[in-house]
């Protein structure tokens, strides 16, 4: 898996170094083409968001360009906020997979762009300062520990967290 900046996150991507193999192979392509390809092809292995999907094709080309050793400047992310950051604390008991899954599934079903990881490192976890799992830490703020989150609950945050952009 590949990782990609997309504002201000780093989203893990399912086949990028393929993709930027088999574009490369193909000659003449413009740096628009080369864009749209790459984003067809990463689409086929990742949910990419519709609302997102230009931020994908930007960094997407960037990176391309990065394996290619061109010149990346004119492509760099501007200072909006980049997509939400969810962290599942959590040793791999089925609550804590609960939590991730639900984290998922509320993503995918709001559109947004967001990294959403689960870490079981439990000196990871302890940076968090928290004991009881599963936790649920959104823009690095602890959110909940210790409980599963309503749905509503996950959904109303991730909207605080979208506006005030962290």
């Amino acid at each position: 898996m590949g990782r990609i900046r997309i504002g201000k996150t780093i989203v893990g991507i399912i086949g990028l170094s393929e993709a930027i193999a088999e574009v490369s192979r193909i000659p003449g392509l413009s740096r628009e083409e080369v864009a749209d390809r790459l984003l067809e092809i990463v689409s086929q292995k990742n949910y990419i968001p519709d609302r997102a999907r230009e931020a994908y094709r930007r960094a997407l080309l960037r990176e391309y360009l990065k394996v290619q050793g061109e010149d990346v400047l004119d492509l760099e992310e501007s200072s909006e906020p980049g997509p939400l950051s969810l962290k599942v604390l959590g040793p791999g008991c089925s609550s804590c997979e609960s939590l991730y899954r639900l984290c998922l599934d509320v993503v995918a079903e709001m559109g947004l762009t967001a990294d959403v990881e689960h870490i079981t490192d439990i000196k990871e976890i302890a940076r968090y300062g928290m004991v009881p799992t599963p936790g649920l830490v959104i823009n690095d703020r602890l959110k909940c520990a210790g409980r599963l989150p309503a749905r509503y609950e996950i959904e109303q945050w991730l909207r605080e967290a979208g506006e005030s952009g962290s």
